[in-house]
């Protein structure tokens, strides 16, 4: 077998299967804007929806619904509550669109001085750390989505390999299997 031929074929593989994930994440980012507009318009609708149901008179559930909170991150700390956001949908989300979402969910960002800096800050981090993806958006800043932890493939035992001669000090074939 010829390694280097292989080793070449490996390389090829490996730079094409690179090429095809930064397709997919490029196709998921676009999905995802997309998906942002039609959260925002659901958003829209349903803040119209409860505020002329109000006016008609008829129930509150949508008002209800449409307030209330989905996560629970009142109570932690913001590295915290930004990675929960982040991981409460498989979209990519803008700095801008985490804040607003903890804002949403009730999250007192008054206690900070530059809420989006300190966001900004978290963001990098998790990505630095790896547990968030980063791209560039359509506008060419960052867009941050969660990693999902990915299973985890066993390592193969290490095995020390000794070079054997296949010949005797006389060069004649030996028997090296044993």
């Amino acid at each position: 077998m010829d390694w280097k031929q292989a080793l070449r074929a490996a390389r090829t593989e490996h730079h094409q299967l690179l090429q095809q994930r930064d397709e997919i994440d490029a196709k998921q980012a676009e999905l995802d804007i997309e998906r942002e507009t039609l959260e925002k318009r659901i958003l829209q609708l349903q803040q119209t929806i409860a505020s002329l149901s109000e006016l008609v008179g008829e129930s509150n559930f949508e008002k209800a619904l449409a307030r209330k909170p989905m996560l629970a991150i009142d109570n932690l700390t913001l590295a915290k509550a930004i990675r929960a956001v982040l991981a409460s949908a498989n979209k990519y989300w803008t700095p801008i669109e985490v804040r607003d979402m903890l804002q949403l969910q009730g999250y007192q960002l008054q206690t900070y001085t530059n809420a989006l800096a300190s966001i900004h800050a978290v963001l990098k981090r998790l990505h630095d750390s790896g547990e968030a993806i980063r791209i560039a958006g359509a506008d060419g800043k960052a867009m941050y989505r969660w990693k999902a932890s990915l299973p985890t493939v066993p390592e193969e035992p290490k095995t020390t390999y000794k070079p054997v001669s296949m010949v005797d000090e006389k060069g004649r074939p030996k028997n090296v299997i044993k």
